[in-house]
Formats: structure tokens, C-alpha cells, sequence
């Protein structure tokens, strides 16, 4: 069966999870732990993206985010591909780290976000990891230490963002926010995805948890963007094509992309590619791969690339 398509929602709160593959542990010591956090620290300050709740678990993690208007993936794919690629290399072990891509639901702000922030942080106490609240404050692999104040933390959270949810000034929204964890213990199913017990409309449907407005609009952003990958399919914008056009545009015969080496002008002309036949096109990262003569994961970190060098380039499909 085919994979559901991601979707993907710029400036939408958003709930992302990875596990390691076959429910193996992607964290073996703290060491990890911290590279972990600290790839993931740099790359918000790199995407501008805020950060509203996290959690580590042996073999999971999850992330609230909030993304700019940069899809989410510009966070994602490096800093999974990088990460594993630096564990591997410690563990001397080769092939995956995580099951499959990481999963994301994307979530309505003002209705949802409160749930959404207690089921991250809850997550290590439900777990057994920490045996009450007052240890999960001093727990230093989840955000909640720092929204109670008590730590500056690993990784920047949007502290602000998050008790204005809860109340007017810092002390009684601490208070207000810590009640409402409390009152949520044992509501919700670690196994479960999304963060909420109550009616969500869609949500195992189509990765959204909101109301049908929200989904609506969602759905519409989706339907918009496919039009225009089926669009330019039907103009006859086949990888092939996709190819020519980015070596005349790069100044470069269309044969060099398939060629090796360590050519920074070469590196590009790949990247660009690849970018263009998925984002642009809207060919899937596995056609991409097979013509180039490499791997799904590959051709998603140049997509990750990518955006950049179109960004400095000026290189668009029109």
C-alpha cells in the first residue's frame, strides 16, 4: 500500500513523533541524548522555528513546533539523517535508525495546543521514567523544567508562548498549567499519536486535529498544491526535463548529474534536481532516486538542500 502523503502546514502548530526502527532504542546514553538536542537546538535557530513542548523516551521522541512559513521538513530531515548518520558512526552500525519518516499532526492553535503541550510532557511520567511531577521539573530530557521556570534547558522553548495559555502573568499560569498536567495523568494513551481523548474531527484521516473549518482550509492549501504538480505534469515536466532545465539554468551538461566526485558546482546541480522534480513537481522521492542511481533518504536530504540553494539562486519552475 501506498504511503499517505505528508502534509505539509508552514506556520501551522504541529505534533511530531520518530521511533527507532523495529521499536529499537535511539538512545543509548546520555551522550546521545545530548547530541540530539543539540542538533535540534541549532536547527530551530537555523529554521526560526519555536519550539512549544519536547520529550526524549529510550526509543521515541516527540516535538510541538510551530513552523514558519518553511514546510517542516527543512527541520526534519536533517536533523533525523544527521543524527543517525553520527549515531551509527559512534555504535558502528550500518542501515536505518528510525522507522520509516517521522510522523506529524498538524493541530488547530488556540483549542488543541493546551492537550497537545500536557501529552509531550507528560510523556516521560506516563512512561515511568520520572515517578511524580516534581521529578519531571528536574527531569532534563522533556521541556516541562523549563516552563516551570526551574531550568534553562537543552533546548529553547517558547516558554512565553505556552503560559500565556494558562494565565495573565508567569506565577499563576505556572500554577494553572501544572494543575491542568496534573488533572491529565492517566487520560491518554502513551501508544496514541494524537494528543487529545476528545472528538477531533480527522485526525486518523488525514493527520489534523481541529475543527472542520481548520480542516477545510488545510485541505484547500493541499488541493492547491497538487493542482499545480498536476499541472506542470501535464506540460510535460518529467524528471527528465527537470534535469535539462536545471543544468541550463546552473550552466552545466544535463550528463554531469548522474556523475561522482565531490564537485561543489556537481553537488548542486543534484540538489537543484531534486528539489525541483519533488517540490516543484511533485514527483515522489523514490522516482527521483531510482533516476539518479541512489536512495530515497539521499534525495530527501538534497530536497532539504534544496530550498536554500533555489532561495540563493533565484531558480524557480514558473
Amino acid at each position: 500500500m501506498a504511503r499517505r502523503p505528508r502534509f505539509e502546514c508552514p506556520g501551522v502548530m504541529t505534533h511530531v513523533m520518530a521511533r527507532g526502527i523495529d521499536g529499537k532504542d535511539i538512545y543509548n546514553d546520555n551522550e546521545d541524548r545530548y547530541q540530539f538536542c543539540s542538533r535540534l537546538e541549532r536547527l530551530l535557530a537555523r529554521t526560526g522555528f519555536r519550539c512549544l513542548a519536547w520529550a526524549l523516551q529510550d526509543n521515541h521522541f516527540h516535538l510541538v513546533v510551530r513552523p514558519t512559513e518553511r514546510p517542516l521538513h527543512v527541520l526534519m530531515q536533517p536533523l533525523n539523517s544527521g543524527y543517525a548518520r553520527w549515531f551509527n558512526k559512534k555504535y558502528d552500525r550500518r542501515g536505518y535508525l528510525f522507522q520509516d519518516r517521522f510522523k506529524s499532526i498538524a493541530s488547530q492553535d488556540q483549542e488543541y495546543s493546551r492537550e497537545l503541550i500536557r501529552y509531550v510532557h507528560l510523556n516521560p511520567l506516563r512512561a515511568g521514567v520520572v515517578a511524580s511531577l516534581k521529578q519531571l521539573r528536574r527531569y532534563r530530557w522533556c521541556g516541562h523544567g523549563t516552563v516551570m521556570g526551574e531550568s534553562k534547558g537543552l533546548i529553547s522553548l517558547d516558554s512565553s508562548g505556552i503560559l500565556r495559555r494558562f494565565g495573565k502573568n508567569a506565577r499563576a499560569a505556572r500554577r494553572a498549567y501544572e494543575a491542568f498536567l496534573e488533572k491529565g495523568l492517566g487520560s491518554i494513551d502513551t501508544d496514541e499519536i494524537t494528543p487529545s481523548t476528545s472528538d477531533h474531527t480527522g485526525a486518523d484521516l488525514w493527520g489534523i486535529v481541529g475543527d472542520a473549518e481548520f480542516i477545510r482550509s488545510v485541505l484547500r492549501r493541499r488541493t492547491e498544491r497538487e493542482a499545480v504538480f498536476k499541472r506542470r505534469q501535464a506540460e510535460g515536466w518529467t524528471i527528465e526535463r527537470v534535469v535539462e532545465f536545471a543544468g541550463t539554468s546552473l550552466r552545466i551538461p544535463s550528463k554531469e548529474v548522474f556523475a561522482r566526485g565531490h564537485s561543489n558546482k556537481r553537488s548542486d546541480f543534484r540538489v537543484l534536481t531534486a528539489y525541483l522534480a519533488v517540490r516543484q513537481v511533485g514527483l515522489s522521492c523514490a522516482a527521483v532516486a531510482r533516476f539518479l542511481g541512489t536512495t530515497a533518504p539521499a534525495v530527501s536530504q538534497m530536497v532539504a538542500r534544496g530550498e536554500g540553494l533555489c532561495q540563493q539562486t533565484g531558480i524557480s519552475i514558473a
